[in-house]
Parts: structure tokens; C-alpha cells; sequence
């Protein structure tokens, strides 16, 4: 589950509690596969089925990272081995999306960067320095 709760984010893995509910001043939902929990892979069997990823993950402080494979595609087993293994050590990683609806937009000042993606009904935008 992804919650944000005073502007925070926050990832859950619902295995203890599946029915949690967010809190009222709380916003929430769900995603699937988790990747990680507790640091360590939660795919066990690779599909063998490649596409680009949209991958949400958090450190033990609790900074939250946003990965997207620009050029390549890899399966979800890939993507949760690789990311066990990083020096960031995440501890959560849920996978957002795959496949060609997986894009980036980014502006700083005069910066810009551009991943296009196929039309899509939703995006996650993140907003800094408000």
C-alpha cells in the first residue's frame, strides 16, 4: 500500500493486517507486486515477462526513491534481485507500473528531462520545495 499522511510518504506491506485501512486524514492505495519487504526479494519465481518499471522504494530512514528503467526492459524478478542488492539497502519496493505507460518528466528551472510514456488516466507527481 502507498499512503501519504501530512504530505509524507509512506510504503506497507500488507501481510500482517490485509483489511488496514488509512486513517481520515490519510490517503492510500494499493499496488502490486511488493518487491521487497524487510530488505529482502518477494518475487520468487521469474516470469521471464520484460517491460520498463515504475518502482517506488524506501530506505531504513525512510527516504523515498523513485526508479524507472529509461532503456531497458527487465522482469519483475529482475527488477526486486537488483534492488536487494543495491548500496541504498532499501528496505520497501513496490512495483507502480511496467511497459510503455512507464515515463518521466522532470523541470528544474531551465532543466528538463523527458522519458515518454503512452497516454495514461493517472500519474504520481512529486513536488518539491513547496
Amino acid at each position: 500500500m502507498i499512503k501519504l499522511h501530512d504530505g509524507k510518504l509512506e510504503l506497507a506491506h500488507l501481510t500482517s493486517n490485509p483489511q488496514e485501512k488509512p486513517a481520515e486524514n490519510e490517503q492510500a492505495f494499493l499496488t502490486y507486486p511488493t518487491l521487497l519487504a524487510d530488505g529482502k526479494s518477494l518475487v520468487k519465481e521469474d516470469s521471464k515477462k520484460y517491460a520498463r518499471r515504475t518502482i517506488l522504494a524506501q530506505d531504513a530512514t525512510g527516504q523515498t526513491f523513485i526508479l524507472i528503467t529509461e532503456n531497458s526492459a527487465i522482469s519483475l524478478y529482475e527488477a526486486a534481485e537488483w534492488l536487494e542488492e543495491q548500496p541504498e539497502k532499501f528496505k520497501i519496493a513496490v512495483n507502480l507500473d511496467g511497459g510503455p505507460s512507464t515515463g518521466l518528466s522532470f523541470k528544474k528551472d531551465d532543466e528538463t528531462f523527458e522519458i515518454p510514456s503512452a497516454p495514461i488516466p493517472n500519474v504520481v507527481m512529486v513536488k518539491h520545495g513547496l
